[in-house]
C-alpha cells in the first residue's frame, strides 16, 4: 500500500527497519517531483559541453545534495541531485529560461 511505499522511498529496497539517523536525514532533506521529462546532466552549466546521464521520467523524485543555481549565460535555475531510483548524479533543471518548470 502507501505505506510500504513511502517506506521504501525512505529505505534501501527490500530493508526491514529505519535507523534514526537515516529518518531524520529524510526529514530535513530536499526532494523534488519530477513534473516533465527533463535530463540528468554531468555539469552545471547546460551548454554543447553538458553530456546527459539520464532521463528524468514525469512522477520520478530526486533528492537536492546541493544548493541551486541560477545560471547567468543560460538564465537556467538547476540543482545537483541524486535520483530516487538509481542513485545516479548530476545537474537538473528546476525551471527552464522561459518559465517552464521542471521540477
Amino acid at each position: 500500500g502507501e505505506f510500504d511505499e513511502l517506506f521504501d522511498r525512505l529505505t534501501d529496497r527490500g530493508a526491514r527497519e529505519l535507523d534514526l539517523d537515516r529518518f531524520l536525514r529524510c526529514l530535513t532533506r530536499v526532494s523534488y517531483h519530477v513534473i516533465v521529462e527533463t535530463v540528468v546532466t554531468d555539469s552545471q552549466q547546460l551548454d554543447s559541453n553538458a553530456r546527459t546521464l539520464r532521463r528524468l521520467q514525469k512522477g520520478e523524485f530526486v533528492h537536492a545534495i546541493g544548493e541551486q543555481v541560477l545560471e547567468d549565460a543560460t538564465s537556467l535555475l538547476r540543482v545537483p541531485c541524486r535520483t530516487a531510483e538509481d542513485g545516479q548524479e548530476g545537474w537538473v533543471t528546476i525551471v527552464g529560461n522561459r518559465g517552464k518548470v521542471f521540477l
